[in-house]
């Protein structure tokens, strides 16, 4: 989960979950975090509003349903790895009080021998002086290895924690991506589309939606089989990766429709976009690798849509969705965009 708060907003966001979680006595394992750090940003409307029906129930909070909020908001993988790393930095937290505990002992019984030393020393002839002087080295030295080992220690589990957070990292991408395609998934869209459209409107700046629909594509399913039909989608995946770049943003919307994000682009830019992105894909024939047989070329039908003043993200998502379903009824393999909308209600 990318996040865009500020550093301020960030830790008042950071005080409001931990908050909650102690109001709702849940314990404070990464997993639960995540999910009311996310709330309490506002980044995920639909999540807001399954946590928001379960506050309102009266009586006491359903622990069950939140579990199933959560595993729906993460996925079962992300979930059990957040769960898995809790156990590990419980773990480690606990190991690392431990040596400091032991080095505070260390500390506390060397002050004690410095003091009788001194206090000893104080009335001691010349050979109980030498006496002292090899007992203190003996401790000094004794205390060195102590803490040499207890450094060793804490470095050790620094090194676990460093695993355990590249762990997170790997766990909220992969609940971000689609694991057909390797492209972002619905929900990193659906999290990407709002941040873009309030920086859009802070920054004045056009922001345009394509959605693409492969055509044909439950016939081509029917026809040559469902591995064949994820090979479609694969290749769709490798040309949006390949084409797409920078601030723009290709995601799997879902079964064989895509979207692509464009930042500070208008209409006829995202137009033009869509164009490249078409005539890219059915330049391709798709075929067997082992047996040779052409499945023939793959076609996109596209939808384009540009921000307006008082867009939600649904809205926006509407007007490309129309768009895309104005060019299937066109013939298929072309775009069409929320102008040409306008001009077919204008010939009704």
């Amino acid at each position: 989960m990318a996040y865009k708060e500020s550093a301020q907003r960030a830790a008042e966001v950071a005080s409001l979950a931990l908050d909650r979680m102690e109001r709702l006595e849940m314990a404070a394992h990464p997993d639960n975090y995540e999910v009311w750090y996310a709330y309490h940003a506002d980044v995920d409307a639909e999540l807001s509003r399954k946590l928001d029906d379960l506050l309102a129930k009266d009586g006491s909070f359903d622990a069950n349903a939140f579990s199933d909020v959560k595993q729906g908001f993460l996925g079962e993988e992300t979930t059990q790895i957040l769960r898995t790393a809790s156990d590990g930095v419980e773990a480690l937290i606990s190991s690392a009080l431990s040596s400091i505990d032991a080095a505070s002992t260390n500390a506390r019984d060397y002050g004690d021998a410095l003091a009788d030393f001194s206090g000893d020393l104080s009335s001691a002839s010349k050979d109980d002086v030498r006496a002292l002087v090899a007992k203190i080295i003996v401790n000094t030295r004794d205390v060195i290895t102590r803490n040499a080992s207890l450094e060793g220690q804490l470095q050790e589990a620094g090194d676990k924690i460093e695993k355990l957070r590249d762990s997170l990292d790997d766990a909220r991408r992969a609940s971000e991506t689609d694991g057909l395609t390797n492209l972002p998934n619905r929900r990193a869209f659906d999290l990407g589309l709002e941040a873009e459209m309030e920086r859009a409107r802070q920054d004045r700046q056009p922001l345009t939606l394509l959605i693409a629909d492969v055509d044909h594509f439950k016939k081509f399913n029917d026809t040559f089989g469902h591995r064949v039909g994820d090979e479609v989608l694969k290749l769709v995946g490798r040309i949006l990766r390949s084409m797409i770049k920078g601030r723009d943003k290709p995601a799997r919307y879902g079964g064989e429709e895509f979207c692509i994000l464009l930042p500070t682009t208008d209409t006829e830019g995202g137009f033009a976009v869509a164009e490249q992105v078409r005539k890219a894909i059915g330049a391709k024939a798709l075929k067997s690798a082992r047996s040779g047989q052409s499945y023939g070329h793959i076609t996109l039908s596209l939808g384009c849509a540009t921000l307006h003043p008082g867009d939600t993200a649904a809205s926006l998502i509407d007007r490309a969705d129309a768009a895309l379903y104005l060019a299937k009824t066109y013939g298929r393999n072309r775009t069409c965009t929320e102008d040409d909308l306008d001009d077919a209600r204008k010939a009704v």
